[in-house]
């Protein structure tokens, strides 16, 4: 389905994380996936096969594993994908010190510290590791609601203005739901 190889560890990780998901299920324990979210827009083949495996999981040991299950899947089969020079060295360098970078306009613009350890900024450095994947292979998020985008932009020009400074960092011209994106995640990791 994914149209990839992904690489052999895959069938430890996942067979590992798997086995201990279901022991927690059949222990009482949720475990949550915050970023839920993101992978459902961001990598729908990877969610969607990872639906498919609780699927198969329940036909099998009779067990329906919350849909959070799916999104760690994925996790696992986008960590595995190896066709991706997303997954070179010197590439991962790079990407780490934009991030970085990224993270210091965002600090900079606002005249802030941000908290490391809320989920705001969590999910904000996902979206990052992401966006920047789709920024290597090439890809962007496809245009949808421009009046989203415009209210977003408005209701948030702080927020925005900073995004348009990290645009200008990262020579790129971004797609309006990647500036969406981008500004949202501004915006809430911003807010303490």
């Amino acid at each position: 389905m994914l149209n990839t190889k992904l690489n052999d560890y895959i069938y430890v990780t996942l067979t590992d994380h798997i086995y201990n998901a279901i022991k927690m299920f059949d222990e009482g324990l949720e475990n949550p996936n915050p970023l839920i979210w993101e992978i459902k827009k961001f990598y729908p083949k990877e969610f969607q096969i990872g639906l498919k495996a609780l699927e198969f999981i329940e036909d099998e040991l009779n067990k329906k594993l919350p849909d959070d299950e799916a999104g760690n899947i994925a996790l696992h089969l986008i960590n595995a994908q190896i066709n991706s020079s997303f997954n070179k060295v010197e590439n991962v360098a790079e990407q780490t010190k934009k991030i970085h970078d990224i993270l210091n306009i965002v600090m900079y613009t606002y005249g802030i510290t941000l908290d490391e350890k809320s989920i705001s900024y969590e999910r904000f450095i996902t979206h990052l590791r992401f966006f920047f994947q789709r920024l290597n292979k090439k890809e962007q998020l496809k245009e949808v609601d421009d009046y989203l985008f415009k209210k977003v932009k408005t209701k948030y020009k702080k927020a925005y203005d900073c995004m348009l400074k990290i645009e200008k960092y990262l020579e790129t011209e971004l797609s309006n739901e990647e500036k969406l994106y981008l500004t949202l995640h501004i915006q809430r990791v911003t807010q303490t």
